[in-house]
């Protein structure tokens, strides 16, 4: 199971920033303990800057449980800072005491469940299906076509990238740019030239 303990992960922020998409409501607060609205970059920034932060699941305050999704982020912050040794909180914004620009040292935990100590792999196996099965039939939000579980659309995406990723126009540009300033222009083409 991998996934951002905050509502919107810090690469979407960085996504957003370079397509110029607006901030998605509720997702990043600020300092002053008011929602962030606005362009995606200028959230980015506020991001970096230490001004803003992400929200945990659960969103801002305790109406809709905001509590148990910061819970659940600082019970993944110890398993994954602390037990080996990465960097946490605000040491994770990409910029050093000093202001300058540096690659966080990422935490990570990992753990494997031999379920013969349990069920047994079998039964394991046959009842998380019955799990998945039971969400997959279950009754649609108005205008869905279908409900997804975990690693469902990363998976399709996968297998559509198979033969090429998508680059979208701004990423294109920037590329297009580097070529230019590197005087690579007659001597490499890009696929979408």
């Amino acid at each position: 199971f991998d996934c951002a303990t905050s509502i919107t992960q810090n690469g979407k922020f960085e996504y957003y920033a370079r397509i110029g998409h607006d901030v998605v409501p509720g997702t990043v607060i600020g300092e002053d303990g008011e929602p962030v609205t606005g362009g995606g970059g200028e959230a980015l920034k506020r991001i970096r800057n230490n001004t803003a932060a992400l929200v945990t699941v659960g969103g801002i305050g305790e109406l809709l449980g905001g509590y148990k999704g910061y819970g659940f982020a600082m019970f993944v912050e110890f398993l994954s800072a602390v037990l080996s040794d990465g960097y946490y909180g605000k040491q994770l914004n990409g910029v050093d005491e000093n202001g300058n620009k540096c690659a966080p040292r990422l935490g990570h935990f990992f753990i494997a469940i031999d379920t013969d100590h349990f069920m047994g792999e079998e039964v394991c196996r046959r009842k998380a299906g019955d799990i998945i099965r039971e969400i997959r039939a279950s009754r649609k939000m108005p205008g869905a076509e279908r409900i997804w579980t975990a690693g469902e659309k990363e998976y399709e995406i996968r297998l559509a990238r198979r033969d090429g990723v998508p680059i979208n126009d701004s990423v294109q540009g920037e590329l297009n740019q580097l070529r230019a300033e590197t005087g690579l222009e007659d001597k490499y083409r890009f696929p979408w030239d």
